[in-house]
């Protein structure tokens, strides 16, 4: 059934059985897609790159665990902006807006 999401990790093991977890399982296909936008995107944008994940990307991830949680407010439903997961202060919208995000 997932087998064809794995098919980079299952062929370059075809005769194993894996059953390791964490950052040792298989990965799907479609993070290494999803790693060569995200390095393309930053040579491309370079220190733009920033407005891009949180300007573009954040809520559009927001919007679909919203969806998913049939909630009404996206913005509850990812990763904000806090003191423990905005340290960088470098990128524009952390120097534009207040760093403990609110």
């Amino acid at each position: 059934m997932l087998k064809q999401h794995y098919r980079r990790f299952l062929a370059a093991h075809p005769n194993e059985l894996h059953f390791t977890a964490h950052s040792h399982h298989y990965w799907p296909d479609v993070t290494r897609d999803a790693m060569l936008r995200c390095w393309d995107d930053a040579a491309r944008l370079v220190d733009d790159k920033w407005s891009k994940l949180h300007g573009e990307l954040m809520p559009r991830l927001q919007r679909r665990i919203a969806t998913l949680l049939g909630s009404a407010t996206p913005s509850n439903s990812a990763s904000r902006r806090t003191p423990t997961n905005c340290w960088c202060g470098c990128c524009p919208v952390c120097r534009s807006t207040d760093r403990y995000g609110s």
